[in-house]
């Protein structure tokens, strides 16, 4: 008996409680090894528990969510993507960010490295910048008063852990797209977002994993997606999702030919309206010719 068979037996647990049928697990613990990053590295008892734990709480895996072992307690730990995390922070309360490189001595204050790469992040709510103007005239100066209402914290790559190659025993390049100091960067940011909003519940998760791109999907927009690409599927999920909520908002029975055309386009395209209205011009033009009694 294979190892994901008998993950699978132990996943099999009554339906009462919520966690999927043993073939609900199955297909997504699949799309898990597949798809979603870090869904590799799991065993096939940790993604059947990470798919079973996204059944119960109706999250839509994608490529905006992040899955890996915990190497100390073997616990598989979810997360967002940073974006998604910005996105969320900024519901409750957007924010401005700057960030800061440590120098050698802060660096060594913090028990880094002089080679590791650490930053510093300051993320200041615009629901706060008031309070810049009361600590200053309270008698604090500008930087003072940042610091007191601003939150920081350090984010870190370091030379051994990130930079290093231990297999091949050299230095390894960023990921694609990246450069250490971004991904560094990328870290204190969301440490800050941590620290001044916490962190999503599980059901805020769980509601933000649908949405894509402001689009608001539910499960039927993504059962016949085809495509392999997390996110062409994703963009493809949207697109049935909008689909979907004109045919709601307009159904086929109660569709005249007139809304179905406006719909089309979200409105009468400007085009159609133009020509309208030039013909309507041309025949009051000459009906005013014809009838000057009408002037």
């Amino acid at each position: 008996m294979s190892k994901e068979k008998k993950a699978l037996e132990r996943a099999d647990v009554p339906p009462e409680l919520g966690l999927g049928t043993r073939e609900d697990v199955a297909v997504l613990a699949r799309r898990i090894k597949m798809v979603i990053p870090g869904g590799s590295k799991l065993s096939d008892e940790q993604t059947m528990v990470a798919a079973q734990y996204a059944i119960a709480n109706n999250i839509n895996l994608t490529s905006d969510i992040w899955l890996w072992p915990d190497p100390k307690t073997g616990q598989v730990v979810f997360g967002d993507k940073y974006t998604v995390m910005v996105s969320w922070a900024k519901s409750k309360g957007d924010f401005r960010k700057r960030f800061r490189r440590l120098t050698l001595d802060e660096k060594a204050n913090e028990g880094l490295q002089p080679e590791d790469i650490a930053v510093w992040c300051w993320i200041l709510r615009e629901d706060k910048m008031h309070l810049i103007k009361e600590f200053q005239e309270m008698g604090a100066n500008f930087g003072e008063a940042y610091d007191m209402v601003a939150t920081r914290a350090i984010g870190v790559v370091t030379h051994q852990d990130d930079m290093w190659n231990k297999k091949y025993k050299r230095e390894q390049a960023p990921p694609k797209g990246w450069t250490w100091a971004q991904r560094a960067e990328v870290r204190a940011l969301k440490n800050a977002i941590r620290a001044e909003y916490g962190k999503p519940t599980p059901a805020e998760m769980a509601q933000r994993s649908w949405i894509v791109d402001g689009v608001e999907t539910v499960p039927s927009d993504w059962e016949d997606v085809t495509e392999e690409s997390p996110r062409l599927a994703a963009k493809a999920a949207a697109l049935n999702a909008q689909d979907r909520e004109r045919r709601e908002k307009h159904p086929p029975e109660k569709q005249d030919a007139g809304a179905a055309f406006e719909d089309l386009f979200d409105e009468a395209p400007s085009w159609g309206r133009s020509e309208v209205v030039e013909e309507a011009e041309d025949e009051d033009d000459a009906g005013t010719e014809a009838n000057p009694q009408l002037l």
